[in-house]
């Protein structure tokens, strides 16, 4: 009987809102005191231009502007200057708990060292000609409606949030052209990159010349870009220039990665059940993304939406071709945080009935989408990893996004409709034959975005609530904090950095470390999420 009392008060909002403020109090205390802490044991002497670390609300991880701050003084423990950006400045119609967000960033931010100098965006004026287009505010804003409604195509009742989203990241980029008139950074450290007013920072930067780094996380693992957005990874293909010829070595470990996805054992644990390996089905494969994941946010050429996109190309592959097609939703989309809103086995009902051709494939079928792979003439992606993997099979690709592999050569990319069309024409003919030299590529571009790019780590937001209990002197000198700052400072992509590590680890016949092998944590083999932010 106590216990079921004690659920039934869990379930009380105002108990709940609570306990919850408590846990944030106590955790904005912890901050506090590991910033104490590492003054008090004295700080290494600063010099050379400040980096500038934008801190903003989360409300996707409430625990992101600490683990900022921390960050901007693991670059300070190495000898730079840094800078807090403290973006005060409203954003949309104040979605959900902002203010109260906003306090917090306060209790933290208010109480830094003079060394830690904190320069608020609300403070910078307004008044500039803004720099952006209204064609970007208008983008931003419909990205962030897309996360914000966890779909592609938004009810509605989004209008008004968007409106309100275009107006804010309006008057925010023209403070942000201010504030980097000003400050004359070395450059600037965002989190995100889409998200909220990050995008702006992104944007604004490129305008002027301000190069803006990022960062994306999932519980364990990092992902970085040194310039442009994370979650994109653009660093790739200046990552696969680096490649030396005698890097052979990076195929075969690309190799194992892929099979290990096969077997449903790798880091991420997408697939519901492990490859059977036979060929079960046979036709042209069309793998969906996660559509509100800002890995797949803005990036089609073509098409206004990946509804829009699928449609049109499974209407003309019905149209055109005797293929039958096999529609996948991303197998992440099982978990139910991870849900998108769009209903893509309705909007396929609703335009071609029951088509025996068309076979499509929810998130929680048990079906492996590599079982679906091997048997593919043609694979269509969006911006999947699906397909690489495609390519380096030897499985001719179309896409019409700007993926981050689209023009890397492995792949037929197209940019407008007529040569869409054309390559879908040319992929079922048969006239595209993937070379020799297009799979090894490919199996490079593999190896670098899967095994160097996510980069495992125990130092990101998802264990910043430990981190900020530890000495702070024994945490900012980490290993893995070392490579992330030469990633940034040196603007070289991650991928690359962590792969010369790797070649001096195959050079030197081991690798003490596990570290630069790709192993992940248990943590890490056990959740299926890789993004949190």
């Amino acid at each position: 009987m106590r216990v079921r009392i004690k659920e039934l008060l869990k379930e009380i909002k105002p108990l709940r809102d609570l306990r919850i403020a408590y846990a944030d109090g106590r955790f904005d205390r912890q901050t506090r005191g590991f910033v104490r802490r590492y003054f008090q044991e004295g700080h290494t002497r600063t010099e050379g231009k400040e980096i500038g670390f934008v801190v903003e609300p989360w409300p996707l991880d409430t625990a992101l502007p600490s683990y900022v701050v921390v960050l901007a003084m693991a670059f300070m423990h190495r000898g730079r200057r840094v800078r807090i950006l403290w973006d005060d400045t409203p954003f949309a119609t104040g979605p959900g708990n902002e203010r109260y967000l906003q306090r917090r960033i306060g209790r933290v931010l208010e109480r830094l060292p003079a060394a830690l100098p904190v320069s608020r965006l609300s403070s910078y004026s307004p008044d500039a000609v803004s720099l952006l287009s209204g064609e970007d505010f208008a983008s931003l804003a419909r990205l962030n409606t897309f996360r914000k409604f966890l779909t592609e195509t938004p009810p509605e009742v989004s209008r008004g949030f968007e409106e309100a989203a275009r107006r804010t990241l309006n008057l925010t980029a023209r403070r942000v052209q201010t504030l980097y008139g000003a400050l004359k950074l070395d450059y600037v450290i965002a989190p995100g990159g889409i998200y909220r007013t990050s995008g702006v920072f992104v944007k604004v930067g490129k305008k002027m010349g301000v190069r803006v780094a990022t960062l994306d996380s999932g519980p364990t693992v990092l992902l970085i870009s040194t310039d442009g957005v994370a979650s994109y990874l653009d660093d790739i293909p200046r990552a696969f220039r680096g490649l030396k010829p005698e890097d052979d070595w990076v195929i075969e470990e690309a190799r194992e990665e892929f099979d290990r996805r096969l077997k449903g054992s790798d880091a991420f644990n997408y697939q519901r059940v492990a490859a059977a390996g036979n060929v079960v089905w046979n036709g042209v494969l069309i793998p969906l993304n996660q559509s509100f994941d800002s890995s797949a946010l803005g990036r089609h050429r073509v098409f206004g939406s990946q509804t829009d996109w699928m449609l049109e190309t499974v209407a003309w592959l019905l149209e055109h071709t005797t293929e039958d097609v096999a529609i996948r939703r991303h197998p992440v989309e099982r978990l139910e945080r991870m849900k998108s809103r769009d209903d893509y086995r309705g909007r396929l009902m609703e335009r071609f009935g029951t088509e025996r051709r068309i076979r499509y494939i929810g998130a929680d079928e048990p079906v492996n989408t590599y079982d679906l792979l091997l048997g593919a003439r043609v694979v269509i992606p969006h911006v999947s990893t699906v397909g690489i993997e495609a390519a380096a099979l030897g499985i001719p690709v179309v896409t019409q996004s700007d993926s981050y592999y689209a023009d890397m050569g492995f792949v037929w990319s197209a940019k407008t409709r007529a040569e869409y069309i054309d390559l879908l024409r040319k992929a079922v003919s048969g006239e595209l034959r993937v070379s020799e030299s297009q799979k090894a590529d490919a199996w490079r571009c593999y190896y670098l975005s899967q095994r160097c790019n996510f980069f495992p780590s125990r130092f990101t937001p998802g264990q910043i609530t430990s981190i900020v209990r530890e000495l702070p002197g024994s945490i900012l000198s980490g290993k893995d904090i070392d490579t992330l700052c030469q990633a940034y400072e040196s603007n070289s992509p991650l991928a690359q950095v962590v792969h010369n590590m790797k070649r001096e680890a195959v050079s030197g016949g081991s690798d003490s470390t596990g570290v630069f092998r790709g192993i992940r944590t248990k943590n890490e083999e056990e959740s299926p999420e890789r993004k949190n932010i």
